[in-house]
C-alpha cells in the first residue's frame, strides 16, 4: 500500500469534536510506529483562524496526538517556521507567538498539554546536489533529527501558483527566512531572466522540488475534513471534503489527493517535476491504494482553482461547465504589495 484514504462523510458543517475524531481514527487505520519524539508539522498561516478553511485544524490535530500518546511517543510536539518577522517590519500580526493564538493552536495545545515549536530555533545550511533553482537551502534542524518521526500534515487547499498546496508545500515551514519566501524568490528570478513572469511557474516548481529532496517526511497526512479552493487563502471557499489522505511519499501522497480533488496530476508543474528527478509518481493508476469509508463521486471533490495569471490551465478530470470565479483574475504583482504594506 502506498497510500491510504479514510473518507467518512456527515451531513452539515463539522465541529471541533469531528475534527478531532477524524485525526484520531485516521491513524488508528493507519497504524504508524512513533519515535520517542513525535513532530507535527501542520500547515498554519497568518491570515488563517482556526475554522478559516486556510490552516490545518487544530483539533484534527490534537486528535493526532492522542493516537501518537498512546501508541506509546515519549514527546509529542507541533511544530510551524516562524514569517521572518523582521523580514515584514516586525507587524506583530507575522510574529508565530500570535499566529499560534489567532489559529487555534495555543488553545488546543494548553487543553492537550502539548509543546509549540518554532522551527527556526535551530537550523542548519543543507546543500541541495540536484538542486535546479538552489543549491543551498536554511532548513530547520527539527526536519532532518534522526530521533524525531517528523509528521507533515498539511491541509487540503489549492494554491493560484502551485495548483495544490499539499505535502510537498508544506515543508515550506521548515525553511528559514529569506530562504522561505519562494513566492517572492520564484517571481524576482523570473522578473530577472526575462523581463516578464514567464518563468514564475516553472521557478517556483524546481524550488518546491529542490526542497522535497532534502526534507523527507516519515509521515504524511492531508487534512481534508474540510478543504479549500480559489487560490486557498482569501479568494476561495470551503469545501467539507471529509477525505484524509495518508502516506509516506509526499510527492505520491499528493498525486493521489490531486486526483482526488479533480484534477490531472502530471498537469501540476511541481508534480512533473518531482517525477523527473525519481521522487514519486505523477500516475494514480501507478499508486496502490487502500480505501476506508466512502470515496468520492468519479469527478472528484470539486476543487477549483484561481490562477496566478488569470488563466484556467487544462488540467480538470472534469472541466467545470461554470467556473465559480468567472471573473476572477489574480494579480501576483498586486497581491504581493497587499501582502506586506
Amino acid at each position: 500500500m502506498d497510500v491510504l484514504v479514510y473518507r467518512r462523510p456527515k451531513s452539515g458543517e463539522p465541529h471541533r469534536g469531528e475534527f478531532e475524531e477524524a485525526g484520531y481514527n485516521a491513524l488508528k487505520e493507519l497504524r504508524p510506529e512513533p519515535k520517542d519524539i513525535v513532530l507535527i508539522k501542520p500547515n498554519v498561516v497568518p491570515q488563517g483562524g482556526e475554522d478559516s478553511g486556510m490552516i490545518t485544524h487544530p483539533w484534527f490535530v490534537a486528535g493526532m496526538v492522542e493516537y501518537f500518546r498512546e501508541a506509546g511517543a515519549g514527546e509529542v510536539l507541533v511544530g510551524e517556521g516562524g514569517w521572518g518577522r523582521s523580514y515584514w517590519d516586525r507587524r506583530d500580526e507575522w510574529d508565530l507567538e500570535a499566529i499560534w493564538d489567532r489559529s487555534g493552536y495555543r488553545e488546543m495545545a494548553d487543553v492537550k498539554g502539548v509543546g509549540l515549536v518554532d522551527l527556526e530555533g535551530d537550523w542548519e545550511m543543507v546543500g541541495v546536489p540536484e538542486g535546479r533553482f538552489t543549491r543551498t537551502l536554511l532548513i530547520s534542524r527539527w526536519a532532518r533529527r534522526e530521533d524525531v518521526l517528523l509528521v507533515d500534515v498539511p491541509k487540503m487547499k489549492t494554491h493560484n501558483l502551485a495548483i495544490t498546496t499539499l505535502c510537498t508545500k508544506n515543508l515550506m515551514g521548515t525553511v528559514l527566512c529569506p530562504d522561505r519566501h519562494f513566492c517572492a524568490r520564484s517571481r524576482a528570478y523570473s522578473i530577472a531572466r526575462t523581463g516578464s513572469l514567464a518563468l514564475y511557474e516553472a521557478s517556483f516548481s524546481e524550488l518546491l522540488t529542490d526542497l522535497a529532496s532534502v526534507v523527507r517526511p516519515d509521515l504524511c497526512v492531508v487534512e481534508g475534513i474540510v478543504g479549500r479552493d480559489g487560490t486557498g487563502f482569501h479568494r476561495g471557499e470551503n469545501i467539507p471534503a471529509w477525505t484524509v489522505v495518508m502516506g509516506r511519499n509526499p510527492i505520491t501522497v499528493d498525486t493521489y489527493t490531486s486526483y482526488l480533488m479533480g484534477f490531472i496530476p502530471e498537469a501540476i508543474p511541481y508534480l512533473r517535476e518531482a517525477e523527473r528527478r525519481g521522487l514519486g509518481t505523477v500516475d494514480p493508476e501507478r499508486i496502490r491504494v487502500e480505501w476506508v469509508g466512502e470515496p468520492p463521486s468519479p469527478d472528484g471533490l470539486g476543487f477549483q482553482v484561481i490562477s496566478w495569471n488569470g488563466r484556467h490551465p487544462e488540467l480538470y478530470r472534469d472541466p467545470p461547465k461554470s467556473w465559480k470565479y468567472p471573473e476572477e483574475r489574480f494579480d501576483p504583482l498586486a497581491a504581493y504589495r497587499e501582502l506586506s504594506a
